[in-house]
């Protein structure tokens, strides 16, 4: 199973209820931007992973922070005020100076306010560090190799899956570069999203 589909099963029934309460959008909203998100968070990590230097800061933080406990009452977890307010501190080092534009695309994506967006980023990216760090805690990754071998292998999987409702590989990069760049996720959007939500 890979890390995309075993993070979508942790957010069947009551979490993705927390998630609808937190952004105050219904659920075909919160639906399509979980998986607008979700991919959005993976290829960043594995961008920033690709490096040794990231992928060694990325295991130090999954072992000082992240043992999965998180995943322990999910639901409690993401309609609380902390999800977003620790995932804010994992966005800036995961999107950089990409993160108002990650937010903007992903609002596009999913019909969501750009406030919106932003909080249910926030509030995933502790869950998906959460989820690696028990791999990490369970020894399901042995080693910083193993952690970028897992990354890079899930980036290349949600790259090659068929563009499902205009919003997964859209929001990975174009180019090949390893750089999530969401200029790419505003260009290609642009078209995607007007076929997608034209009719509507």
């Amino acid at each position: 199973m890979s890390l995309m589909q075993m993070l979508q099963q942790q957010l069947d029934g009551q979490p993705m209820h927390a998630l609808q309460k937190q952004t105050g959008a219904d659920s075909a909203q919160v639906q399509s931007a979980v998986q607008a998100a979700l991919p959005m968070l993976l290829g960043a990590l594995a961008s920033n992973a690709k490096q040794q230097q990231g992928a060694q800061g990325l295991w130090s933080a999954l072992a000082r922070d992240h043992d999965g406990s998180v995943l322990d009452n999910l639901s409690g977890f993401l309609g609380s005020t902390t999800a977003p307010e620790q995932g804010q501190a994992i966005l800036k080092h995961v999107l950089g100076d990409k993160q108002s534009k990650a937010q903007t695309a992903l609002a596009g994506a999913s019909g969501l306010n750009a406030q919106s967006a932003g909080t249910l980023l926030a509030a995933l990216a502790p869950m998906v560090m959460g989820m690696i760090g028990k791999m990490q805690n369970d020894n399901q990754i042995a080693d910083q190799q193993q952690l970028q071998s897992l990354l890079g292998q899930e980036r290349q999987q949600l790259r090659q899956q068929p563009v499902a409702g205009g919003l997964l590989n859209m929001l990975l990069d174009d180019d090949g570069d390893g750089q999530v760049s969401t200029d790419e996720v505003l260009k290609r959007g642009r078209g995607l999203l007007g076929r997608f939500f034209g009719s509507r």
